[in-house]
This record gives structure tokens, C-alpha cells and sequence, in this order.
């Protein structure tokens, strides 16, 4: 599903669709918890299939929440780069009142360890205080 675009190894959920089929969500999507009764009948046991490509990319979404300070999209942006991790887009407010930044980057992985590392490389940033998968 594009709201929590899950990668191998999260858990699954799929749901059938009117006239598209399956789509797969992350167990925990919001779009899932918050379906109707009615709904909730077309929830389907799905799996992890191995797809055999080694050069698979999945599109997840990463929230960061930092204190603002100059130069911080910089370090962030570096996190990406020697981590080999291509960004595809990114979007940031700051709130000055708080000293706070909030960041939402749309990223392409290849696996749930490189997320880990990611997000572990991420909380090393200075001022950085929190970083989730969005959904």
C-alpha cells in the first residue's frame, strides 16, 4: 500500500481490493486499523515470497524530528549518502518558537537491516532526537 509502503520482512497484511486485487499493508498501517466492519472481511493472510533480485529497492518514508540548528539538513543529507541510500524526496518545517525541525524523507532501500542502520546512523546526528518510519 502507498500509505505504509512495507518492505520485506515487516509484518503483512493484505486486503482485497474492488477490481486491483490485493494490496499489501504493513500490519500496523493506520489506513488497516481504522477500516470498517464490513472492511475488515476482506483482510487476507499474506507472505513474503523470496523475489530472487538482489538489486530490489522499496520506497519507505522516514520522519525525523531534530533541534534546529545550522547545517543540520547537511548532516542528515550526508547520513544518506554514505549510506548509499538515494533520497527521492524530502520535506521540512522548522518551528522557531520550539527550536525544533521536523523532517519527512522519501527514500529508496533494499532491505529492512539497511533501514535499521539507517535509522541508527540517523540518532547520531547532533541535536536529532527522534527517528520513525511515517506512515
Amino acid at each position: 500500500g502507498r500509505c505504509c509502503k512495507p518492505v520485506p520482512e515487516d509484518p503483512i497484511t493484505g486486503y482485497i481490493t474492488r477490481g486491483r486485487g490485493v494490496t499489501v499493508h504493513r500490519a500496523d498501517c493506520p489506513v488497516v486499523a481504522h477500516l470498517g466492519e464490513e472492511d475488515r472481511a476482506r483482510l487476507v493472510a499474506v507472505r513474503w515470497a523470496g523475489t530472487g533480485q538482489e538489486d530490489d529497492n522499496y520506497a519507505v518514508d522516514i520522519q525525523i524530528t531534530a533541534g534546529d540548528r545550522k547545517g543540520l539538513l547537511r548532516d542528515i543529507t550526508a547520513v544518506f549518502s554514505n549510506e548509499d541510500v538515494d533520497v527521492t524526496g524530502v520535506k521540512t518545517h522548522t518551528d522557531r518558537r520550539r527550536q525544533s525541525a521536523g523532517m519527512r524523507f522519501s527514500v529508496q532501500i533494499s532491505s529492512i537491516e539497511q533501514l535499521e542502520r539507517l535509522q541508527e546512523k540517523l540518532l547520531q546526528v547532533p541535536d536529532v532526537m527522534e527517528v520513525r518510519r511515517a506512515v
